[in-house]
């Protein structure tokens, strides 16, 4: 599991940093966004 976790975060984290960054225009929110994207990930 936390293998599978770790290659989705390698594999998907800019991507889902960029769609965040393009929608809000505002780093610090993208990346609060990425995280939670993330954590969400884990916890299901």
């Amino acid at each position: 599991m936390q293998k599978q976790y770790k290659q989705a975060i390698t594999q998907y984290r800019q991507r889902v940093f960029s769609f965040a960054y393009c929608s809000l225009r505002a780093r610090e929110d993208a990346e609060d966004i990425t995280q939670d994207v993330f954590i969400k990930l884990w916890q299901n």
